[in-house]
């Protein structure tokens, strides 16, 4: 290859990036950089274009301790990268050990390694992007491998071209390219012996099928595929048009790792507009789509679309999907058990404040005589109650599997469950729950109800009046 022919790919990877708006200006772009001719060439690459269009660069390298190769790798990419005077940080981790313990095939380990890695270090320097070396040489290896295995339209829409804030500039480069780039430009680079293992069904597919299809069925198999995949992603962004406002309306975040959706407005839209939706809700607001497929999408649709679904859970690779009523909890990682609070039960000083880790409650005694009965009204703070109907001591605790009470103005028993199922509130809320019970009841379930037997009457005397606060 020319310098000539290695100045007009420069050209494509620069306009490809302006086209697809990949590189914000003035934005630090992470490269992700293993040391072989795809990521090596992304480095260069990178480093030539961000004075014209005006970013900064940075270099991670992850070493997954699965060859003997990985510190030759990192000494190569480490010396390349200060050579280009751009700041390299270095990561490292088990990945045979974690394997071991989990459901994922050592690539997939890999993988999801090499990308928390990646995120957290983003995070840490405040990168803007993260930019992988993917060719679309790797885009139709990647569509094959799905058709092969039953995939969906956001399955043929292949490597997207962003997804969040992770980017790959070199789709418009084959792997034939990258690797000439290197060369012509003396740029050096590891080769991975494990890119020769056929036990690894990627590289069956590229050693092994691509070859087979483009020699004996049809010549030009990757064209078309990278045409079925540009369909795909059309189709997609036309679909957006619709599902993207439902986004901005109906999702909000909850915490850092949960967010909730409502569905009231979704489940009007085909199975096609749904998969569109909630593909781009995991991937870009969670960042946790690599590894579902169109058998998972289709159990979240069929969980939208239960009338009788609620308080129903789905536990998918790298999420938990959880229906309250009109809402959809997703919340990144595995399903975890509610922490109530307080842990233990705490005897509340009578009359007086008590505090249970981050709970503060006052208990005061007033004289009946300064209230209009109409006028006392429970809050979801304050509740007030008959003293000659309490039998001390007061207790503060989280609800108990199979707790009852009489709610205020009810004549019989109900089941805490049911109270929360009749007042719609979810089940990320109850495990927050509290109640206050005395020696023989439950007297207050907080911000649901009181309890009947405490009701404060026309022959009240004293008021007991509770006041709770998380602070």
């Amino acid at each position: 290859m020319s310098p000539a022919t290695a100045e007009r790919l420069k050209a494509t990877v620069k306009w490809f990036s302006l086209a697809q708006e990949l590189i914000p200006t003035d934005g630090l772009v992470l490269a992700a950089v293993s040391g072989g001719a795809d990521s090596m060439a992304l480095l260069s690459l990178l480093h030539a274009l961000s004075t014209e269009l005006k970013f900064r660069v940075a270099v991670g390298h992850f070493d997954h301790q699965m060859r003997e190769s990985g510190v030759e790798e990192q000494e190569l990419v480490v010396s390349y990268a200060r050579g280009l005077s751009l700041p390299v940080y270095s990561g490292t981790a088990d990945v045979r050990a974690q394997v071991s313990s989990s459901d994922d095939t050592l690539e997939e380990g890999a993988r999801r390694a090499r990308y928390q890695f990646l995120t957290a270090l983003a995070d840490k320097i405040r990168a803007t992007r993260i930019a992988t070396g993917h060719t679309k040489s790797d885009q139709a290896e990647t569509v094959l491998m799905r058709v092969l295995s039953g995939t969906g339209m956001r399955g043929l829409a292949g490597i997207p071209t962003r997804r969040g804030r992770i980017v790959r500039p070199l789709l418009c480069l084959s792997r034939n390219e990258t690797l000439s780039y290197c060369e012509s430009l003396g740029i050096p680079y590891v080769t991975d012996p494990t890119n020769r293992d056929t036990g690894i069904l990627r590289n069956r597919v590229r050693l092994e099928l691509l070859p087979l299809i483009e020699n004996s069925y049809h010549p030009g198999v990757v064209a078309n595929l990278l045409r079925l995949t540009q369909n795909s992603q059309d189709l997609i962004q036309s679909i957006r048009g619709k599902t993207d406002p439902l986004i901005e309306h109906n999702l909000r975040s909850v915490s850092t790792n949960e967010w909730l959706l409502n569905i009231a407005g979704i489940g009007s839209l085909d199975d096609t507009a749904i998969v569109v939706l909630l593909g781009d809700v995991i991937a870009d607001r969670l960042g946790c789509d690599m590894d579902l497929g169109r058998v998972h999408y289709e159990q979240v649709i069929r969980l939208i679309r239960d009338s009788r679904g609620s308080g129903k859970m789905l536990s998918l690779p790298g999420l938990t999907i959880k229906k309250e009523y009109e809402n959809l909890i997703l919340t990144r990682g595995p399903a975890s058990a509610s922490i109530m609070e307080p842990a233990n039960d705490k005897t509340l000083t009578f009359p007086g404040e008590s505090r249970a880790g981050s709970v503060v409650v006052r208990t005061e005694i007033m004289d009946r005589s300064t209230f209009e009965v109409d006028s006392i009204k429970a809050s979801d703070q304050t509740a007030y109650f008959a003293l000659d109907r309490i039998t001390l001591p007061l207790v503060l605790r989280g609800p108990r599997q199979g707790d009852r009470m009489r709610p205020f103005g009810m004549s019989g028993r109900k089941k805490l469950s049911d109270l929360f199922i009749d007042k719609k509130i979810a089940g990320r809320d109850r495990a927050r729950s509290l109640v206050i019970a005395d020696a023989e009841d439950i007297v207050w379930l907080v911000g649901v109800t009181t309890a009947e037997k405490t009701r404060v009457g026309p022959y009240t005397n004293k008021v007991v009046k509770i006041t709770l606060a998380r602070g």
